[in-house]
């Protein structure tokens, strides 16, 4: 049955943050919290700026960041924040000073789209034409079409409870058991071959944000929410569960609410800087 949405009244429960700010760009392509509640947010050519909830610090090319466009930012068990950039490869910060890996220490590619460290210690690093790599802490091994994985772009990694790895690539989602890879598409309801975001919520459903709308896989079938059903907008780029188990869609026209029944939107008529 068709989902209710709420239409909602203006609201001045947004706090924006820029240039004005100290952001080092306003064109935000990832962000992250750490272990510390420091907000990192990577932009598309200004570098990376960490808010420790007063002050914005950025870090450039200048103090050793590979490139100024980060795509990904992830971290690890250690501590150490990795930057996933556009060209550049990837740079890990330790808090102090940033190492480099790329291509010639064994990266699939230098253009990163996704990165995500899972329960052992491995960092995932999905990659745009490469494929994936995983970095045990000393050696990258490669994973592309070769081996079984839907395309060689992959936007999006999640691990799921029993230790699976999920990417999300531009022919659908590929499921990793360790030895092998499974691929889900639209011909098994998911709702578009492009996967951009997945979590897995509280309960064990796993969430897939496609350019055709959102889909739930509760492990053995895919159930879908459009515009149809009140969803903003059916390009969803990132999702996320909150506290209180809502989940959350980013999209190209605005942000929704989902509460399992009803659809809560907003956009820049709610108070969001754009949509």
């Amino acid at each position: 049955a068709p989902r209710k949405t709420l239409a909602m009244q203006p609201i001045s429960s947004f706090t924006h943050f820029g240039m004005e700010q100290g952001l080092a760009l306003s064109t935000i392509a990832c962000g992250w919290v750490d272990k510390l509640g420091n907000l990192w947010f990577g932009t598309a050519g200004g570098g990376v700026s960490r808010f420790d909830g007063t002050n914005f610090t950025t870090f450039t090319t200048r103090q050793g960041l590979v490139h100024n466009t980060v795509r990904s930012i992830v971290e690890d068990k250690a501590g150490n924040i990795w930057f996933g950039t556009n060209g550049g490869g990837v740079s890990r910060f330790n808090g102090t000073s940033f190492t480099t890996f790329a291509t010639e220490h064994g990266l699939a590619h230098n253009k990163i789209r996704s990165m995500k460290e899972d329960t052992k210690g491995n960092l995932w690093i999905g990659t745009e034409g490469g494929g994936i790599s995983r970095y045990d802490g000393k050696t990258f091994t490669t994973f592309s079409t070769t081996e079984g994985l839907a395309h060689n772009t992959v936007w999006s990694i999640a691990e799921d409870k029993d230790g699976n790895i999920w990417f999300g690539t531009g022919s659908g989602v590929s499921r990793f058991d360790g030895k092998s890879f499974l691929t889900y598409t639209v011909e098994h309801g998911l709702a578009h071959d492009v996967v951009r975001c997945i979590i897995e919520d509280k309960s064990g459903n796993l969430w897939f944000g496609t350019h055709g709308g959102a889909s739930m896989f509760n492990g053995e079938r895919f159930s879908t929410l459009t515009a149809q059903q009140g969803l903003v907008h059916n390009m969803v780029k990132s999702v996320l569960e909150d506290g209180k188990g809502n989940i959350w869609f980013g999209t190209d026209e605005g942000l929704s609410r989902y509460d399992g029944t009803t659809f809560m939107n907003f956009t820049t008529r709610q108070g969001l800087m754009n949509d």
